[in-house]
């Protein structure tokens, strides 16, 4: 048997350790995952804080648990796909790349971003610097700095370049 998620783990290092949790978690409105409490707040405060019953937060405890004896052993099996690019949003992300002169060297940091605690935001921006907590993600040609605590709340993060009024934007979503 595998280890067990209880109670008084801390919010992050549950999907540090299970990334595939993440998604379980978002689907039961629990966005914890994303919020800078995470790194303070046990699994139970979170979802009792969030207006959860006890009955709803062992059944919910019970349901990680089933999880995670799915999961895969493989580190490597574990991160795969953590984070996709459609092909439009790879073509347009090279463009920009590509043609301003400025960008030469930059590469995009993806990352969550909890400002908003009702639903996980994501961020992408432009840096020339990878942090010593990074890792290099390179998805169609396009390489990502993700920091190795991020890289868990990125799990099924679809970027996509979408029409939005009369332009198009970046969106960032999970399924």
């Amino acid at each position: 048997m595998k280890d067990q998620i209880t109670r008084d783990m801390l919010i992050s290092d549950v999907v540090e350790k299970h990334p595939l949790l993440v998604e379980l978690l978002l689907d039961h409105g629990i966005h914890c995952v994303g919020c800078g409490a995470a790194a303070f707040e046990t699994l139970e405060q979170g979802v009792l804080g969030h207006g959860f019953s006890e009955q709803e937060f062992a059944d919910i405890l019970e349901e990680l648990n089933d999880a995670i004896q799915d999961e895969p052993t493989d580190e490597k099996a574990k991160k795969s796909s953590s984070l996709k690019v459609t092909d439009l949003a790879a073509r347009k992300l090279k463009e920009i790349l590509a043609t301003k002169k400025e960008m030469r060297g930059f590469r995009f940091r993806v990352s969550p971003n909890a400002e908003d605690q009702t639903s996980p935001l994501f961020g992408l921006d432009f840096e020339n610097e990878q942090l010593p907590e990074d890792q290099l993600v390179t998805i169609q040609e396009i390489t990502f700095y993700v920091s190795k605590q991020d890289a868990a709340y990125l799990r099924n993060t679809t970027i996509d370049y979408v029409k939005k009024g009369d332009g198009y934007v970046f969106k960032i979503s999970q399924r």
